[in-house]
């Protein structure tokens, strides 16, 4: 867990926020979801997994923060994280929260909140038990507050990184011609949460990138589809660890999948790592994701989007992509991950990294290393 101390400093912040927008109250929603954005706001805050149903954080400018949540778990994890006002509502969250606003005489005024995260039905129980009461957007405030990364976030993303590490290693040992994507996947999963994690966003798919069949990474959950001698497996490895998410992606061949994928292994890692060198505070996150472009079809490649995201409490904070007019910041984490596709637009090869906003440039947080791995037929293989 954070100190009480990195939790109160993002309480503060908050609280000035509200001042600053003129704000009596906000009301934040947590549930258990991977998204973008707005998704991890109040578990930045909170600093408590919403395993089950949803949860609410209420705001008050110059008070103590209140939190509305379903279960006695729930409500033991929060009290130990020093929260001293927490209501225990069952199923009934808004019900709650309006009684906790009504309590706290705030039915006239200004209030924040986050579209993408509130339900209907909450928004429609709010505006209707407090007409007085004008909603505003919180969103881009609270992602803004989320960017400056304090030395304990740091250190998290740095052992989550490790835990992807730690997979991409047990899936080497595993991979072999005829077993299953779903065998991989369960391997990866099993692997990520016995070193720690949390919870697990992994992708993964098969094929043989030579006659263009390597599928899409778009399998949450994998398929019985049995890998064969010659063909690639191509994954994003994704931990969640107190929290914070990393990625590493990489692609693995079965056998010598031909020079071809080894060209466009040597295209992608230079680009990556010549972007990587962009990763610098005050650096416009479009400029990278232009860079990546400019330099894949200098290549003789077509890139495709998104070049990666800004990741953290969220796993896509904000997309790297060419329009982007995010500021990089020192601390902040980026998963640069560029996906070459053929013209048709079928994609060939996947690889990428997180990496360390630095005045250096991007500090590769994992240390897997950056070769690709051709797996012996009849065996697995190993990687310090």
């Amino acid at each position: 867990m954070f100190t009480q101390a990195e939790r109160d400093r993002r309480l503060r912040n908050a609280d000035k926020i509200l001042k600053e927008q003129g704000l009596d109250f906000a009301v934040l929603v947590g549930n258990g979801s991977v998204g973008p954005g707005a998704y991890g706001n109040y578990r930045y805050f909170v600093e408590n997994r919403v395993y089950y149903h949803m949860q609410a954080l209420i705001l008050i400018q110059g008070r103590e923060p209140i939190v509305c949540c379903g279960s006695v778990t729930h409500l033991d994890a929060l009290t130990s994280r020093g929260f001293q006002h927490v209501r225990m509502c069952g199923d009934q969250i808004i019900e709650h929260v309006i009684s906790v606003l009504r309590e706290q005489e705030l039915q006239v005024g200004r209030a924040g909140f986050c579209p993408d995260m509130m339900p209907a039905g909450w928004f429609d129980a709010l505006t209707s038990a407090f007409p007085e009461v004008l909603f505003v957007d919180l969103t881009q405030a609270l992602l803004s507050l989320r960017f400056d990364r304090s030395e304990e976030e740091t250190a998290v993303l740095r052992v989550c990184a490790d835990i992807a590490d730690e997979g991409y290693r047990s899936l080497l040992r595993t991979v072999r011609p005829g077993c299953l994507e779903q065998e991989l996947t369960a391997d990866l999963d099993y692997t990520l949460k016995k070193s720690g994690a949390e919870e697990t966003f992994t992708l993964l798919t098969s094929g043989d990138p030579r006659s263009g069949e390597m599928d899409t990474l778009h399998f949450a959950g994998a398929s019985r589809r049995a890998v064969s001698n010659g063909e690639c497996v191509a994954m994003e490895i994704t931990p969640r660890y107190e929290g914070y998410w990393t990625q590493l992606v990489r692609t693995v061949c079965v056998g010598d999948a031909g020079e071809k994928v080894r060209r466009l292994h040597r295209i992608c890692t230079s680009v990556i790592e010549q972007a990587a060198d962009m990763l610098r505070p005050g650096v416009r996150a479009g400029d990278v994701a232009r860079y990546i472009f400019r330099q894949t079809q200098a290549a003789g490649c077509c890139p495709a989007l998104p070049c990666g995201h800004i990741c953290g409490v969220d796993l896509n904070e904000m997309r790297l992509e060419p329009d982007c007019d995010l500021i990089l910041r020192s601390g902040m984490t980026v998963a640069l991950h560029p996906t070459i596709t053929e013209e048709d637009g079928r994609p060939v090869f996947y690889w990428g990294e997180t990496y360390l906003v630095t005045q250096a440039g991007g500090e590769c947080l994992s240390h897997i290393g950056h070769d690709l791995q051709i797996v012996p037929i009849g065996k697995g293989c190993d990687t310090k």
